[in-house]
């Protein structure tokens, strides 16, 4: 006997086109269900079809207008003024009252597919916004309808804030945090009675109103995992073009480095674990001869460049004609060959360089690398000619007028394609959260972990006008050092330095026909999107999977 089973992601409203990739992640989980002999059907919100279901027609259009004059101008000034703030307002508020019902239309969609396919349980991919708050909300409804049926949930914001989930519901049986790929099939066998819930690794539940923890057990050889799922008798949404076909392939898990802020050794593991070349390249071809798709992004948060050309050397011995992005690591390795990733297929690369402060990266980030490994890395790169992408974090812990100097110079010397720049954000069991002080940071939240998991971020609106996060930057409150983050990207561009283009994004732009005028591309994404254009967001996405295709 096998159960069956329903995965759910629902994210809100897909506000960059990345929401509209594939989830490499319930693919994954779908492939493991399968090869343990139980059957599972995902139902992924992150479709065009959710932007119409989402922002209405009539809201569009007030927005179109709007966005066209933020973000395009008119030629008689610049800058956000207290007038477009008060109308983005009232069109959040209307938004989110259209939201709210079409959230409980989804839950009655899902329920409809739970009547008709009677599964033995359901997951959810819980994400931070409005996609926690609202996944929250179908479960809840879920449960009521259906009080005996077994739900579980992961995902980032599991990962991120783990048994603190269960102080605002206790609609999931159990959470599920790392990998999931090994726990799902158990998780199966404990809905058929054969299995103990104590007995499953990377779980957290209640029993009697106490949280219970067992064990987290990482994969070692991935390997032997199984392919992941993208058929559209399991996967629906990858029927036609509801979503972008860039798929997303892991070739490695895991990081080592520990840098102060980055949550990504809690989520993916604390070392690096590789999956071969090989492995890598019959995901390419499987992709490639099911789906027609040849367009990748790797999922490693740490790719080493080693690693990356040995995957190169094995596309081109096969001689497939694919193009991908990758996250880059910054290392003493730049002298390994580029060329051979451009030669291959790669198209752009992100590297995380948060400061161009020697100081700053190691006393703020922690982080074990320097500026000229930093320059010389990107040079390199962009030498090859793959887009190079360079993240910063800004203002850094212990930022001053030199410190910044000190970034700004750096950019102009190496010219990145693209710096893509946040604020620093304190993510729960980082070194930033636990010991701020130390980076001069001072939470004024009591319960801050509570109260960023419900943060909800407002992407209609500029960063400095978003609600306060709970806490100080070098004792600068949020709309301080948000606002220096929007004024450094103002200095970058008028530098003639493009910002805000991640690497999948100027893959995106390569295959929609913007190459070289990604900063038009960019421009347009933010129109499209921030004002639900479905029409034109629904064929920019037909043209690029028609790219993306096999001829």
């Amino acid at each position: 006997m096998v159960t069956r089973s329903i995965l759910i992601s629902y994210a809100g409203y897909p506000f960059t086109p990345s929401s509209l990739m594939p989830d490499n992640g319930l693919a994954n989980l779908a492939g493991a269900l399968l090869e343990a002999g139980h059957s599972t059907l995902i139902l992924d919100y992150g479709t065009v079809d959710m932007v119409e279901k989402l922002y209405p027609p009539d809201l569009s259009l007030k927005a179109q207008r709007i966005y066209r004059r933020l973000i395009y101008g008119n030629g008689n000034r610049s800058g956000v003024t207290i007038r477009d703030v008060a109308a983005l307002k009232y069109l959040d508020y209307r938004l989110n009252r259209f939201r709210i019902r079409a959230v409980r239309g989804i839950a009655s969609d899902i329920i409809g597919k739970i009547e008709e396919l009677r599964p033995d349980f359901i997951g959810f991919k819980l994400w931070n916004g409005d996609g926690f708050s609202d996944s929250v909300k179908i479960a809840e409804l879920i449960k009521r309808s259906y009080p005996g049926l077994k739900i579980v949930a992961g995902g980032p914001q599991v990962d991120i804030y783990g048994s603190h989930i269960y102080t605002v519901t206790d609609a999931f049986d159990a959470l599920v945090c790392a990998e999931g790929e090994e726990v799902l099939p158990l998780f199966g066998e404990y809905c058929l009675n054969r299995e103990y819930l104590s007995r499953i690794p990377n779980l957290i539940y209640k029993i009697g109103g106490r949280i219970r923890k067992t064990p987290v057990r990482w994969i070692q050889d991935l390997d032997h995992l199984p392919f992941p799922v993208y058929s559209p008798d399991i996967y629906p949404a990858m029927e036609g073009d509801r979503k972008i076909k860039i798929i997303v392939l892991d070739e490695s898990r895991g990081c080592s480095n520990r840098c102060a802020f980055c949550i990504q050794p809690i989520k993916s593991g604390g070392s690096l674990r590789l999956k071969s070349p090989r492995r890598v390249v019959e995901e390419m071809k499987t992709c490639i001869r099911d789906f027609g798709v040849t367009s990748f992004r790797y999922a490693g948060s740490s790719t080493p460049l080693k690693h990356a050309v040995s995957i190169a050397d094995q596309i081109i011995e096969e001689g497939l004609k694919v193009t991908y992005s990758s996250f880059g690591h910054v290392g003493n390795d730049f002298n390994l060959s580029f060329e051979t990733l451009k030669k291959s297929g790669c198209h752009s690369i992100f590297f995380g360089i948060e400061s161009g402060s020697g100081e700053i990266l190691q006393r703020g980030f922690g982080k074990k690398i320097n500026p000229e490994m930093i320059r010389e890395t990107m040079l390199s790169c962009r030498r090859a000619g793959i887009f190079t992408v360079g993240s910063m974090i800004f203002p850094a812990p212990f930022e001053t007028e030199k410190t910044e100097q000190e970034s700004f110079e750096l950019l102009r010397d190496i010219n990145p394609d693209s710096v893509p720049i946040q604020f620093p954000g304190i993510y729960p069991r980082t070194a930033w959260r636990r010991n701020p002080e130390k980076y001069n940071f001072r939470i004024t939240a009591k319960n801050y972990e509570l109260e960023t998991m419900n943060y909800k971020i407002k992407l209609l609106f500029p960063p400095r006008y978003w609600a306060p996060l709970p806490y100080r930057v070098n004792n600068m409150k949020f709309r301080e050092f948000a606002g220096k983050t929007t004024d450094f990207a103002k200095r970058l561009e008028a530098a003639g330095i493009l910002t805000h283009i991640s690497d999948d994004q100027a893959l995106m732009a390569l295959h929609a026909g913007y190459r070289g005028r990604e900063r038009t591309f960019r421009d347009r994404l933010r129109y499209l999107f921030a004002s639900g254009d479905v029409e034109n967001i629904q064929n920019l996405v037909s043209k690029i999977n028609d790219s993306i295709k096999t001829k």
